[in-house]
């Protein structure tokens, strides 16, 4: 159900310039270029502050950032590892916040 309202929010929002810019990123972009941008789409949207961070105010797994980016859940997890250890990000599952926003906006 998740999967299915991220994918409809990305079709309604994305502009037809939009969508041939997230065609080219399914075809060239990093796997991590792909999930940043995804979070800090996913923050303007339904982006909530909480501090110096930002939650995501929308419930995700694991498996719906890995549809959303074209990516395996096992590639996907590999680069949130990454992020986290980064502290660019904080992962409390189904909640994921954007530490670092700024820093983010520069690894598009």
């Amino acid at each position: 159900m998740v999967v299915a309202f991220c994918l409809t929010f990305f079709l309604v929002t994305v502009s037809k310039s939009g969508l041939t810019k997230r065609l080219v990123d399914l075809a060239y972009a990093s796997t991590r270029r792909r999930l940043v941008r995804v979070l800090l789409e996913l923050a303007e949207e339904q982006g909530v502050r909480e501090g110096a961070r930002m939650r995501i105010n929308l419930p995700l797994s694991l498996g719906d950032l890995a549809e959303m980016i074209g990516a395996s859940r096992q590639a996907t997890c590999e680069e949130l590892r990454m992020l986290r250890a980064e502290g660019l990000i904080e992962v409390a599952w189904p909640r994921v916040f954007l530490a670092d926003v700024e820093h983010l906006r520069q690894l598009r």
